[in-house]
């Protein structure tokens, strides 16, 4: 416990403070999905459009303006579906891109190592494991986050709208929106009853519902994220105590460094392709 390399407990501040950012990230994507998408607004203007063809069902601009109400319904159902599938892809690339990092940090780790530990090379040993620690906890939060939060809140959002238009189409006495996800422009709404079914009113409570689910996650998250903050600045403050060693600073040169070793990699490609080229050219 002597050497810095084996900090135990600043690592694994790390890796709870990346795992809760992580799962924050995500609730705060979701918590904007559903707060923004327009579902709700195209409710209501489907139900608008019921009432006037309700009131003139012999009126065919009242007809195009009920199945262009909808066409904008269903469309903005299917739009927030994909937003829950867009978070998940999203989630899961950033799983796949945190890994490859982790691997070769490992394999750096490994190498270093291998040579064997001292003083001179402590410090970039103590700031591998960091990195290391903070990756695996981004992993295990982003994992947890779309294999155990966001299912039940996707399956929720999917029955909600599901059981809106299934009572949409009873209410209105024939298949309006088919099993296949698409919107049947109708030629005539004869039993158009759909503003004095109650079930299908409540809609907008149960997303209201919904909405507060997401709204309190994200809160939680805010919450988890800060306490980890604080116990990783402890963490770290006591590192810096002990071994005179300002981690944040040297995670940043660690970052500048590998940056403008990227930078100049890429002059030296850049530049060997010119002088190919240039031969080529002479022959």
């Amino acid at each position: 416990n002597n050497y810095p390399w084996v900090d135990r407990n600043l690592s694994e501040k790390a890796a709870d403070l990346s795992r809760s950012v992580s799962i924050k990230e995500g609730a705060e994507s979701l918590d904007n999905l559903i707060m923004n998408n327009n579902v709700e607004e195209a409710y209501s203007g489907f139900l608008n459009a019921s009432k006037n063809l309700q009131a003139f069902p012999e009126s065919k601009q009242y007809l195009q303006e009920f199945n262009s109400a909808g066409e904008t319904l269903n469309s903005s159902i299917n739009q927030a579906k994909e937003g829950f599938a867009d978070i998940q892809r999203t989630v899961r690339n950033k799983i796949d891109l945190n890994k490859i990092e982790l691997d070769a940090l490992k394999n750096q780790l490994t190498q270093i190592s291998s040579k064997g530990i001292n003083e001179s090379n402590s410090n970039d040993v103590q700031l591998l494991q960091q990195r290391i620690a903070s990756l695996t906890g981004s992993v295990a939060g982003y994992n947890e986050f779309i294999n155990n939060i966001m299912p039940p809140l996707t399956y929720k959002f999917e029955g909600i709208t599901k059981k809106l238009k299934d009572d949409i189409n009873n209410a209105g006495g024939q298949i309006m929106f088919s099993s296949d996800g698409q919107w049947n422009d109708q030629k005539q709404v004869n039993n158009n009853v759909i503003n004095n079914t109650d079930s299908v009113i409540d809609f907008k409570n149960e997303i209201g519902t919904l909405k507060t689910e997401v709204g309190a996650l994200s809160n939680k998250s805010l919450l988890d994220t800060k306490f980890q903050t604080n116990q990783h600045a402890q963490a770290a403050a006591e590192y810096d105590k002990a071994y005179r060693v300002n981690l944040e600073n040297e995670i940043i040169g660690m970052m500048n460094a590998q940056r403008m070793y990227e930078a100049n990699a890429k002059v030296l490609q850049v530049s060997d392709n010119m002088i190919g080229s240039l031969l080529n050219a002479i022959g």
